[in-house]
């Protein structure tokens, strides 16, 4: 339990504290005008880290971090000036008698406490801050304060909430295709929602369209007798393509094309 009811006010703005702080520093907010004007900046400041934008790390950063997490050592924990122990280890008694305070003096001194404990709050809000959020990096996504190991996002995620994401749509009939392209990350996305099953003995095959015009496969859609949304990463680069292109092939797919496409997707440049 934290002896400060001060200090509560950065991870309290971030909901970042036990049932029993709350209860504790609720009361103390109440009357204290001090608390109340800065849990409002506090507040405030969280909220803009909530808008961040996101912004693509380089490939190298998550391989960083992973080497990098067991290698740091935590802060130690924060002492009371009241302690029963010395700062050499020994007891208390044994320490020289602290210079009494003047009276022209204990403004300042109790001033001098109030911004330690502010400053105290401020860090504790800063690291409450960090930890509320999810660490999303390089496909990594770590909630820290649950203790659990990172997980992975997949390529399909990344592409589909990537900053330049690019989205292109086709309604057939009853089916909703779009694709998602992001050009950083090289990559695209086909979500088809309630796509038709294929003909027998065949399969739905995708494909880049090249500046010149070929059709390069980017793989096979897995097949989905039940018509539910289907999440699929192409293979290849889709930086330099200007299209993707949905036919119908013989199960196993074809080398090229060989029927007219279900559909077609042009990507703007």
């Amino acid at each position: 339990m934290n002896d400060d009811i001060h200090s509560l006010i950065g991870a309290y703005a971030v909901d970042a504290v036990s049932e029993d702080e709350r209860y504790r520093f609720e009361q103390h907010l109440s009357a204290c005008t001090h608390c109340q004007a800065e849990l409002v900046g506090l507040q405030a400041v969280a909220g803009s880290l909530a808008s961040a934008s996101a912004v693509t790390p380089p490939p190298s950063l998550r391989a960083n971090i992973l080497q990098q997490i067991g290698t740091v050592r935590p802060l130690p924990p924060l002492v009371s000036d009241h302690d029963d122990e010395g700062d050499d280890g020994g007891p208390a008694h044994d320490r020289p008698a602290p210079s009494p305070v003047s009276v022209e003096s204990a403004p300042a001194s109790i001033e001098q406490a109030r911004e330690r404990r502010r400053r105290h709050g401020v860090r504790r809000f800063v690291a409450a801050a960090v930890a509320a959020a999810a660490i999303v990096v390089g496909g990594l996504t770590w909630h820290p304060w649950t203790g659990s190991a990172p997980t992975q996002v997949s390529a399909s995620q990344q592409v589909l909430h990537a900053s330049d994401a690019q989205r292109y749509v086709k309604h057939l009939g009853q089916t909703t295709a779009t694709v998602v392209r992001s050009k950083k990350l090289d990559q695209s996305v086909l979500v088809a929602d309630n796509m038709a099953p294929p003909p027998a003995g065949h399969a739905y095959q995708l494909w880049y369209q090249t500046p010149a015009g070929k059709m390069v496969s980017a793989g096979l859609m897995p097949a989905n007798a039940s018509g539910a949304t289907q999440t699929v990463l192409l293979n290849g680069a889709a930086d330099k393509a200007t299209g993707v292109g949905i036919t119908v092939e013989p199960a196993g797919g074809s080398t090229s094309p060989t029927t007219t496409p279900v559909a077609l997707f042009s990507f703007s440049t």
